[in-house]
């Protein structure tokens, strides 16, 4: 069972690559979002349902960390893809 700590746990850690180490890896000035990926990678896996939770948790998680000035615009996209697929 992949619980939703887990799910948690690990897309945390994909935020923290992304907002550290994914700066130096731009290519002009576009950079994958891997936790939209992980997101669609958890709906189609394991349902509709936990990729909605966790699209919404690590979206609002993101938005926290990285204090962008539209809060909760992650949580809403991450959310819809996790739904959608």
């Amino acid at each position: 069972m992949y619980s939703l700590f887990k799910i948690v746990f690990f897309g945390s850690i994909i935020i923290l690559f992304e907002l550290f180490i994914l700066d130096f890896i731009t290519i002009n000035n576009i950079r994958p979002d891997f936790l939209l990926i992980y997101v669609l990678y958890i709906s189609l896996t394991y349902g509709r349902l936990k990729g909605l939770l966790s699209g919404f948790l690590l979206g609002i998680l993101e938005d926290f960390i990285s204090g962008t000035l539209f809060f909760g615009l992650s949580a809403l996209t991450k959310t819809i893809s996790g739904f959608l697929f």
